[in-house]
C-alpha cells in the first residue's frame, strides 16, 4: 500500500485519505482503527475520496474520555466527521461499532449522505443469545508468544472464521489496535439502538453480512427479518465464506459489493 495523506480536521480526528472522486468516510470497529480497512482502501479509492478515520479515542486520534456518555461521544464523532469531509454529498461505510456509529452519524446529518453502508453493524442487544468464548489478555510480562496466541485465539471467536486468515501481521495489526484502544466502544454498542437510528436516515441504506459471523445471534434470518422491521427497503448483501471482520477476510468479494452498491444509479 502507498503511504497516504494525512488529514487532521479540527477536532483532531485523524484518518487515511486517498483517491479521487464522491468522499466516502470508512468508520472501524470496536478496538479498532483505520487498520480495519487495510485491505479496502485502494480499491475503494479507485471510485472514490476515502477518508478511512480514527474514531475518537482509537488509533491515532485524539483521547476521548472513557466517562464520556455514550450520546456526547457519538456527537463528538458526528461532528468531527462532518468537519472532516468536503463540503457537499459524500457516502458512509461503517463496520461494526462503527456501523453503530455511522448510522447515528448518518441520520444525524441527514441528506448529508446519498448512501450508507453498513458492515454487521451493531447495537441490536434484543435478538443476541450468547457470547463467544474470549481469553482474557494475559499480562505483559509474560513470554510474547502467550500474548500472541492469546490474539490469535480471540480473533478467530469473533473477528474471522478461517485459521489461516490470521497471519502474524493480523496479530500485529490486532495488537497495535489493542494497545491504542482508549474508550469503551461497548458503552455506545451494547444498546438496542439500531434500528431506531436507521429509521431516521434519509438515504438508501445496505446491511452487508458476512456467512460464518458469530455476531449473527441467533441466525442469519432472524437478523434480517429484524432489521427489515426497520427499513424494508434495505439491501442486504452477504458474503459468502467470511466472518465478522470480512471486508479484510473476503476483501476482493467485498470490495465488489460496496463498489456495485455505492456506484448503481439508485434515480
Amino acid at each position: 500500500m502507498a503511504d497516504p495523506a494525512m488529514v487532521v480536521s479540527t477536532t483532531e480526528l485523524h484518518a487515511v485519505r486517498r483517491g479521487d472522486g464522491p468522499p466516502l468516510v470508512l468508520i472501524h470497529g470496536g478496538v479498532g482503527s483505520s487498520n480495519h480497512w487495510a485491505r479496502n482502501i485502494d480499491a475503494l479509492a479507485n471510485h472514490f475520496e476515502v477518508f478511512a478515520v480514527d474514531l475518537p479515542g482509537f488509533g491515532k486520534s485524539s483521547i476521548a474520555d472513557e466517562k464520556m456518555p455514550a450520546d456526547a461521544y457519538v456527537d463528538l464523532c458526528t461532528r468531527s466527521i462532518d468537519a472532516l469531509l468536503p463540503k457537499g454529498p459524500a457516502y458512509l461505510l461503517g463496520f461494526s461499532f462503527g456501523g453503530v456509529i455511522g448510522a447515528y452519524v448518518a441520520a444525524a446529518l441527514g441528506r448529508r449522505f446519498e448512501k450508507v453502508s453498513l458492515i454487521s453493524p451493531g447495537g441490536l442487544m434484543a435478538i443476541r443469545e450468547g457470547n463467544p468464548i474470549y481469553r482474557k489478555m494475559p499480562p505483559q510480562d509474560v513470554p510474547e508468544a502467550e500474548i500472541r496466541e492469546t490474539v490469535r485465539h480471540n480473533l478467530l471467536q469473533l473477528m474471522l472464521h478461517h485459521p489461516s486468515s490470521v497471519s502474524d501481521e493480523t496479530i500485529d495489526m490486532q495488537l497495535a489496535n489493542i494497545a491504542n484502544t482508549r474508550f469503551h466502544s461497548r458503552s455506545v454498542s451494547r444498546y438496542d439502538c439500531l434500528l431506531d437510528e436507521i429509521r431516521r436516515i434519509d438515504a438508501p441504506l445496505q446491511i452487508v453480512l458476512g456467512e460464518h459471523d458469530t455476531v449473527l445471534y441467533p441466525s442469519h434470518e432472524r437478523r434480517i427479518a429484524h432489521i427489515r422491521t426497520a427499513r424494508p427497503d434495505v439491501r442486504i448483501d452477504m458474503v459468502a465464506g467470511a466472518g465478522h471482520w470480512m471486508q479484510y477476510e473476503q476483501a476482493d468479494a467485498v470490495n465488489q459489493v460496496l463498489i456495485d452498491y455505492f456506484m448503481a444509479d439508485t434515480g
